[in-house]
């Protein structure tokens, strides 16, 4: 029995094993990040390869520890439906809007201006605020698949990219026709973006 016990007892990995299976976890989710897209878990099985539970776990605390203190980044697990998924934050906290590179910042501002209007609306604000608050901004148009000259799509980026990032959550109202719907900040907005760097934000706004 103490045989047996001594066995079980044993770790899976090797030591050389764990280096790499981290190393190779770490890459992959580094290069995955620029999208700002979570990770799922069957994604990182799928393309990585497959570990029992234990060993995932094992290697997903090594991975993590790494990228706290070589990257300062900081691996967040959040539940999604039945799934889990993992995001990455910079340990900084949020960049001043100088801080952020050019080609994102105007992203960055939408989002912000987004966030701004949900955070007035005492966390819930429904959609046609929104476009109507970006109409008055001259952001968007009554028709709004026009490209704004600076964001782009703007109807793309707010019901989609946002959404898919976990900035925002857009969820259809239940029995109301025709269909509407309500924004919400996501998970990744409330553990990435302060209200206060909300508001100081939507102080800095100015659009071209």
């Amino acid at each position: 029995m103490s045989h047996r016990y001594s066995q079980a007892a044993q770790p899976a990995l090797e030591p050389e094993e764990l280096k790499s299976w981290t190393a190779n976890l770490v890459q992959y989710l580094v290069s995955h990040s620029s999208s700002k897209h979570p990770v799922k878990r069957s994604d990182i099985t799928k393309d990585l390869g497959r570990l029992n539970g234990r060993d995932f776990e094992v290697v997903l605390k090594a991975a993590k520890k790494a990228m706290a203190e070589v990257l300062g980044l900081k691996l967040v697990a959040l539940e999604q439906g039945n799934s889990k998924v993992y995001i990455l934050l910079s340990s900084c906290g949020p960049q001043s809007l100088d801080a952020v590179p050019k080609d994102e910042r105007k992203h960055v501002v939408l989002l912000m201006i987004v966030l701004s209007f949900i955070l007035m609306r005492g966390g819930v604000c429904r959609e046609t605020h929104i476009w109507k608050a970006l109409e008055e901004m001259n952001i968007v148009k009554a028709e709004r698949k026009v490209l704004h000259p600076y964001f782009g799509d703007v109807y793309r980026l707010v019901t989609q990219d946002y959404v898919r990032q976990l900035y925002l959550e857009y969820t259809k109202v239940v029995a109301v026709d025709p269909p509407i719907h309500d924004f919400r900040w996501g998970k990744r907005a409330e553990l990435e973006v302060s209200q206060k760097a909300v508001v100081e934000y939507a102080c800095e706004v100015s659009i071209p």
